[in-house]
Formats: C-alpha cells, sequence, structure tokens
C-alpha cells in the first residue's frame, strides 16, 4: 500500500515541504530511504524502527520504500524521522485507513525511546506549512511554544510518538499550544 505523510526541512534559513511516500508491499523485509537524503536521513531508519518498538506501536514487516519528494532538493537532518514513521504506520493500516495525514504536518526527531526531541529551524517550517495549506502541525513539546506564534495553524506539542499515535488514533486528544503557552 502507498501512504503519505508530510514534513519540512531547511534550505537556508527557508523552510520547504518534504512529500514522504511510504510503498509497503509484500517480500523480503527491507527499508530504503531514496530522495536525497543526507547521512542523517538515511540513518532515520534504525531511530524510526526503535522508536516504533519501543513505545509498543507494531511496525510493518514488509518491504518499505520511502520516497522523499522533492527528490532533486537534498534533505538534511533529523526533522524528518516522525513523519517518515506515520507514513510507514499508515501504508502498513496501524494507523487506520479512516484516518487521514493530509492537511498534517509532522516535524520531529525522534529518540530509540521514542521520545520527540527538539530542532532547530521549526519556526521557519511551520511557517511554510502554514504557507502551503496545512491545518495542523505536530512538533517536538519543547519547539511547541516557538511554533505556536505562527497564526493560521494550529500547532501541537508532542513529547513522544506513542502520544502522537494515540492522539491520530483517537484514543487520547492532544490540545493545540497557545502563542502564551510555556510547553
Amino acid at each position: 500500500m502507498l501512504a503519505t505523510a508530510y514534513s519540512a526541512a531547511l534550505e537556508g534559513i527557508d523552510g520547504f515541504i518534504v512529500t514522504i511516500e511510504c510503498n509497503n508491499t509484500d517480500g523480503i523485509p527491507c527499508f530504503e530511504i531514496v530522495g536525497l537524503p543526507d547521512t542523517a536521513v538515511r540513518e532515520s531508519k534504525q531511530r524510526v524502527y526503535a522508536a516504533a518498538e519501543h513505545s509498543s506501536i507494531p511496525f510493518p514487516d514488509t518491504e518499505l520504500i520511502i520516497n522523499l519528494a522533492p527528490a532533486d532538493k537534498r534533505k538534511e537532518g533529523c526533522a524528518l524521522d516522525v513523519a517518515i514513521l506515520c507514513a510507514v504506520l499508515k501504508s502498513g493500516n496501524v494507523i487506520p485507513p479512516s484516518i487521514s495525514l493530509e492537511d498534517k504536518m509532522f516535524i520531529g526527531e525522534l529518540s530509540f525511546s521514542g521520545a520527540l526531541r527538539p530542532l532547530r529551524g521549526v519556526l521557519s517550517m511551520v511557517m511554510a506549512a502554514r504557507d502551503h495549506g496545512f491545518r495542523e502541525v505536530y512538533v517536538p513539546i519543547e519547539n511547541a511554544a516557538e511554533a505556536a506564534v505562527v497564526e493560521g495553524i494550529s500547532v501541537f506539542g508532542v513529547s513522544c510518538m506513542r502520544e502522537l499515535f494515540d492522539h491520530l488514533c483517537k484514543k487520547t486528544l492532544l490540545k493545540p499550544v497557545s502563542p502564551c503557552s510555556k510547553e
């Protein structure tokens, strides 16, 4: 099954949208990433797998190929981790088909434990999300107050992948962060 999730990366100080497509097919289990990833992005495979395992979220045991678009722009850093895992989970129906990721953007580095780590450049990435019509953005909790200053988009601060997964599956809902919040 093919699934799509969205994130952002930086080009200088400007954010740009990254579309993450996950093609999930029966075959020899593997996990590949294409679309000009740097070393940190290629290494996300290990962070994503460990984060799912330590968050008690089933990880598909199939052939997974991730495409990062646009393919002609270099993707650097760890901001794509959460979106990559969301695309994988959606492609394996771990996130139910009834749940749409179309108007949501996911920004964050994953630790092996499933915790989201703070990032640099979140403000520019959230501005890019708003400018491209996204309605919701999920960022590490430490970046939430910074991201919430961007008007016209709902910002959710997330501490761990399990929390985000439960929110997406409508088990325990997160509340948007207000610009004056101390979270």
